[in-house]
């Protein structure tokens, strides 16, 4: 396998590795130059820088070990650590012209004045960082390296720290500024909330008096339909038995007509037969019989006796025919009263019958009825006036 050379940084010696032990062994020796980085005791903006490079060598091993896992060459990673060495990476080469500045800085301030100047010089923090004297005194010697006296140090730190002091109070009285237009805004948006909120209960408070007012005369006009539900079903229930009662009676009617036609149909030409069969027995008796050896009055007998018998059979279909009529009559009597009594509960139920209404269909449902036969087939008057009377009436 061929060798790897990557050079991070000009100028320097580069780096040589062929296979993923000798890559290893190339970033452990880098991590030993800057051990006393990497294991000091950093706070504030020296203790991001620390962090920041510990991730640097952190992020090459897991990229070399998911790179190894995949089986991929180690020649991969030479783009990884010239992007982690490059002007904008996190790491610093320890031959470089930058990691002899940071030595310096190390030597003049201490390991936590190197730590935040190494910082200052990728870009890891900045003035905004400096929190502590020591950062402060780093990042001005990254400033002015030339700047070694104490004195002169401490000059700089007393300035700085009132320009830090009037810095503060200046946001200070910007924050107090904006809390107070802050609270005159939030009272104001109260306040317009406040009346909002106002407008609109009161126009909830008139829907909601609006919606009882409809459910008030939801209720009256509910109670007015049951109240009248609750009549028309008293009215249907006092009325449903005649109805019932009356259909009955008409089917019953209806069979009994049914019968008393067939009577009718049978009887007439049955009684027509026996009176042609009469009168031509008689005449063909007669007519054999020689006149001299009949008495004169048997002519009136036997014409007596058949006027008695035909008109005897007359009377008997007269009466067959009036007990059909009188059927007839009945039921269509039933009928009527059962349509008129179902009209009247529907009228009932539409509410669309009044009290005069309700008279006039009762007195019409609970009238006498006639069935056409006792009245005259009554008694008779023996009067002659009453006999001819009855005689022009038929």
């Amino acid at each position: 396998m061929s060798q790897v050379e990557v050079t991070p940084v000009e100028g320097v010696e580069p780096f040589r590795f062929s296979d993923w032990n000798e890559f290893e062994a190339v970033i452990v020796a880098e991590e030993a130059e800057w051990s006393w980085l990497l294991q000091a005791e950093a706070t504030d903006g020296a203790l991001t820088v620390r962090d920041k490079v510990r991730a640097g060598y952190a992020a090459l091993r897991r990229r070399a070990v998911q790179a190894r896992n995949q089986s991929q060459s180690v020649r991969v990673m030479a783009d990884a650590v010239t992007a982690a060495y490059a002007h904008d990476g996190a790491l610093v080469h320890h031959a470089e012209e930058l990691a002899d500045r940071i030595n310096e800085a190390r030597k003049l301030l201490g390991d936590h004045g190197g730590i935040f100047v190494y910082g200052f010089q990728r870009g890891v923090v900045g003035m905004a960082d400096a929190k502590s004297p020591d950062d402060l005194r780093a990042a001005l010697w990254t400033i002015a390296p030339a700047i070694e006296d104490t004195a002169s140090l401490a000059d700089l730190l007393r300035r700085e720290r009132t320009n830090a002091r009037n810095t503060v109070r200046g946001i200070v009285r910007d924050s107090e500024a904006s809390a107070s237009a802050q609270n005159e805004e939030w009272r104001a948006l109260l306040a317009k909330a406040r009346l909002q909120s106002l407008r609109w209960a009161r126009r909830r408070a008139r829907r909601w008096r609006d919606v009882a007012r409809a459910w008030d005369a939801r209720y009256v006009t509910a109670v007015e339909s049951i109240r009248a539900v609750e009549q028309s079903y008293r009215e249907a229930m006092a009325l449903q038995a005649p109805v019932e009662y009356w259909n009955a009676k008409a089917t019953a009617h209806r069979t009994a007509e049914r019968k008393a036609r067939i009577r009718l149909q049978w009887f007439f030409p049955v009684a027509l037969i026996l009176i042609v069969g009469m009168f031509a027995g008689s005449a063909a008796y007669l007519l054999t019989v020689p006149t001299t050896a009949l008495p004169p009055g048997l002519y009136f007998i036997a014409s007596a006796g058949l006027a008695a018998a035909a008109g005897l059979l007359f009377w008997i279909g007269r009466l067959l025919t009036k007990l059909y009529l009188s059927e007839h009559h009945l039921r269509h009597d039933a009928e009527e009263r059962a349509v008129m009594t179902t009209t009247y509960l529907a009228l009932t139920a539409e509410q669309a019958a009044s009290d005069t209404d309700r008279q006039i269909v009762l007195n019409a449902l609970f009238r006498g009825t006639s069935d056409g036969i006792v009245k005259e087939e009554g008694g008779l008057d023996p009067s002659i006036a009453a006999m001819l009377a009855k005689a022009m009436v038929r």
